[in-house]
């Protein structure tokens, strides 16, 4: 289990993560935490969940992963870090792991300098990031992709393409395909 809590553009939220192995971070809605930023990469960084550890790590992002202040590509996280993704920062709140009786015990923080690097905060005045803070919680359907949708198009062509062609084929070979007709009028009328 870990508990975080995400700034962005002065606006604050707070998500726990529970069975999850893997978090991924950025600003596509496709990731688990979501943090609609500017300077966040689409994937941006990932938390990893291994043996009794936690880990951040960098996925290429152009303006990198800090954690308490330092530029990383993977790091080992404990309680009151801060991860810095662009203008959003994430800080670890909480880590636990079940223990050995079934119990869940607290992974407690290395002793550290009371205050935060100042590359660690937010600065309000930038006017930067959109504000928003999404937090996806649990299983979630996948939205249809260009190429799902281009599937379906031509899957419904090929069926009008075969309608079409049993229609004229029926047409030519002199069978009805609409309302019956005799001697010019519409049966029924």
């Amino acid at each position: 289990m870990i508990f975080v809590k995400v700034a962005c553009d002065g606006e604050e939220k707070e998500a726990v993560f529970y069975d999850e192995n893997v978090i991924t971070i950025g600003r596509s809605p496709k990731n688990t935490l979501q943090v609609p930023d500017k300077k966040a990469s689409r994937k941006h960084c990932l938390i990893e969940k291994g043996d009794n550890a936690y880990r951040v790590v960098d996925l290429g992002s152009r303006n990198g992963t800090r954690v308490n202040g330092t530029k990383v590509e993977a790091k080992g996280l404990t309680k009151g870090d801060t991860i810095v993704t662009g203008f959003a920062t994430i800080t670890v709140k909480e880590i636990a792991f079940p223990g050995s009786n079934g119990k869940i015990k607290a992974r407690q923080a290395p002793a550290r300098p009371a205050s935060k690097p100042a590359s660690a905060r937010l600065s309000p005045a930038t006017g930067q990031g959109s504000g928003r803070i999404k937090v996806h919680r649990g299983p979630r359907e996948m939205p249809l992709g260009l190429l799902d949708y281009l599937l379906i198009l031509v899957i419904l062509g090929l069926i009008l393409y075969i309608l079409g062609v049993l229609f004229f084929a029926l047409k030519e070979r002199g069978l009805p395909v609409g309302p019956a007709e005799e001697n010019g009028t519409t049966l029924g009328r």
